[in-house]
């Protein structure tokens, strides 16, 4: 754990907005627990440009870790992920983007066998909440958790982003 208690003085971040993340609502009730490759994929053959454009970026699809005695499924080769309706397909896109991504609604992909139909979006602005959290860093596989926050330090402080606290979670192998 990475643990500063000095507090310097913070000038208020003013999110930009000309990113968002914009969520489908899609009609999928299972996917590939790792289907990172395959939504990819199936999102640059529908949407060429994303493959190219810096700004862009494709969020996994998530399911509930746990909830009424379900659990998550570990085994990638023999389980899926069950999926409910609230779950949302999100890209990170240009602004200028919003329209050209839009002509995702309506079209169904194959993920892996699996067919997402995607439905309407909504445009999401950027969060502005001092404390960030990611769902997934790369990471060589034999880091110590000392040895990743580290890491994760130097690469913040690289971006001008001083940090206070840093916490891991659960390692995942994708």
């Amino acid at each position: 754990m990475y643990w500063n208690e000095e507090k310097k003085p913070e000038a208020r971040y003013q999110v930009p907005d000309d990113i968002v993340d914009l969520a489908f609502a899609i009609t999928c009730p299972r996917l590939p627990i790792e289907h990172a490759h395959e939504l990819s994929t199936a999102l640059m053959e529908a949407l060429p440009w994303l493959e190219e454009d810096e700004d862009a970026g494709i969020h996994l699809i998530h399911g509930a870790e746990s909830g009424n005695g379900w659990y998550r499924p570990e085994d990638p080769v023999n389980q899926v992920l069950h999926l409910s309706r609230r779950a949302r397909m999100r890209i990170r896109i240009a602004n200028r983007r919003i329209e050209d991504a839009q002509a995702l609604t309506g079209k169904t992909l194959d993920i892996s066998g699996h067919e997402l139909v995607v439905g309407k979006s909504a445009v999401q602005m950027l969060s502005t909440l001092p404390t960030q959290f990611s769902r997934y860093v790369i990471c060589p596989e034999d880091d110590s958790e000392e040895v990743f926050l580290d890491f994760i330090h130097a690469g913040l402080l690289e971006m001008e982003i001083d940090c206070r606290k840093i916490l891991c979670g659960k390692t995942h192998v994708i």
